[in-house]
């Protein structure tokens, strides 16, 4: 009888294990029905049906049957768009990658030695500037994300749906990474592609050198000199290697290889308009691809910068008001100044009519909540809704390589979209749900909805 129970409790054990091992095996299967559906900026299927599985978009039309397997949404009379693309983020709420160090002592000099001599046997020495890091990648300082982190669920609030997360500090800042924005126990689950661009900023201050912004273009210079004359000699030594001696091996010049074969594009983070034309000049110099983020005043220089012929980042924030309410308040207030508040929403209209590709980020929004209503101050001063929505989709996917996965609602492509109760961007409308690699996520709640039943794979 005791063998008998033995047994049973085995199989039973058993089978709970191979059930519930189904059930997180299984895929994630949606279909959203009587949907208007914007398949890309200017396509539109009135009424339409998208079928979702396994994160992925399987089909999209009219009267296209629903699997027996799909959980059904029914969203008449609501709007699905594609999941926008922030070209240029910081996630302030990601915890920061390292090795934790609080509970070990502190080396003894001789013992620092001896690591810093491993250390740069290992991985080569850094640049002798603290400003020049293009080997740091993004990816390896996002450690891991916290399931309630505030930035990841504010950008799914407003429909964006995949980053680009930047280094923030630097002339030669580091690599960015693209992500989708899930929650996730895992950061590797959410890297779309990795060392996607090298960031650049003409950097000084007057403590350290560069302390000008001339030393800052000579520090740029020297390092991509340098930087090509070690690839030179890191390809003679692979291509007869037989007495000469080994170069040495240096992960900062390493990482400017592909800059400088112009297979990876450089972002020129910049305060100025007068910047554009110096970081055109030395991209110019050394054929880099290069992509520019300027402080919003493109519109004062268009004449200028329209024969650069670059693809322009634009922010989607607005200088505050001036205070001019007393004689006081407004001798301190330049014409410059009040032009500029007064011009800010009609930028990137203007940009647009000059013929410059631009993509639009919420970078430098003091609160990104106001999206919604900047964007359409831009379409009242005469940006194309479709141009807006673009600048947010299939532009940053065309600029970041991965126009065959996102930017659009089509067959094959990775299931990032979202819900809304109207027209985007009108006054009213609001955002209700949004999928993100196919997970369901409610914007009044903070974990993916899955059907009842199913729970997330461990560690996705």
């Amino acid at each position: 009888m005791q063998k008998f129970t033995r047994l049973l409790v085995v199989i039973l054990l058993y089978l709970f294990i191979v059930t519930n091992y189904a059930y997180a095996e299984r895929p994630r299967i949606y279909a959203l029905t009587n949907a208007k559906i914007v398949v890309a900026p200017g396509k539109v299927i009135n009424k339409g049906t998208i079928i979702l599985r396994d994160g992925l978009i399987e089909a999209v039309g009219e009267n296209i049957p629903i699997p027996p397997d799909a959980v059904e949404i029914d969203a008449n009379g609501k709007v699905i768009y594609p999941g926008l693309i922030d070209i240029s983020a910081t996630l302030m709420g990601a915890r920061r990658g390292g090795r934790d160090t609080s509970a070990t002592p502190p080396a003894s000099p001789l013992q620092q030695f001896l690591q810093s001599q491993q250390t740069e046997a290992q991985v080569g020495a850094v640049h002798s500037l603290n400003r020049v890091r293009p080997e740091n990648r993004t990816s390896e300082q996002l450690s891991q994300f916290d399931q309630d982190n505030k930035d990841v669920e504010g950008f799914r609030n407003l429909g964006i749906t995949t980053v680009l997360v930047t280094p923030t500090t630097g002339i030669f800042r580091g690599e960015s990474v693209l992500i989708n924005l899930r929650n996730s126990t895992s950061v590797p689950n959410l890297i779309l592609k990795d060392s996607v661009a090298q960031h650049i900023a003409l950097e000084f201050s007057g403590r350290n050198y560069p302390s000008s912004l001339f030393g800052a273009m000579a520090a740029f210079r020297q390092v991509l000199l340098d930087a090509s004359q070690y690839q030179t000699w890191q390809e003679r030594y692979k291509n007869n290697p037989t007495g000469m001696k080994r170069p040495e091996y240096s992960p900062a010049f390493e990482a400017l290889t592909p800059v400088l074969k112009g297979s990876r594009p450089v972002v020129f983070e910049l305060n100025n308009n007068q910047d554009i034309l110096l970081a055109d000049r030395l991209a110019r110099e050394f054929n880099l691809n290069a992509i520019i983020f300027n402080s919003g005043n493109e519109w004062e220089l268009l004449d200028e910068i329209k024969p650069l012929n670059r693809t322009f980042i634009l922010s989607t924030s607005f200088p505050a008001k001036p205070k001019i309410e007393t004689e006081d308040e407004a001798v301190g207030v330049s014409l410059r100044e009040l032009r500029r508040y007064v011009n800010a929403p009609e930028n990137a209209k203007r940009v647009y009519d000059a013929g410059i590709r631009f993509a639009l980020t919420t970078r430098n929004l003091r609160n990104k909540a106001d999206l919604s209503k900047n964007i359409r101050k831009m379409l009242e001063a005469g940006l194309p809704l479709d141009v807006a929505l673009a600048a947010f989709t299939t532009t940053p996917a065309e600029i970041l390589g991965v126009s065959n996965s996102l930017g659009t609602l089509e067959k094959g492509k990775i299931a990032n979209l979202f819900v809304t109760n109207g027209e985007l961007f009108a006054e009213k409308t609001k955002v209700e749900r949004v999928f993100v690699d196919g997970y369901d996520y409610k914007i009044e709640d903070k974990k993916p909805m899955l059907p009842e039943g199913i729970e997330p794979k461990e560690n996705e």
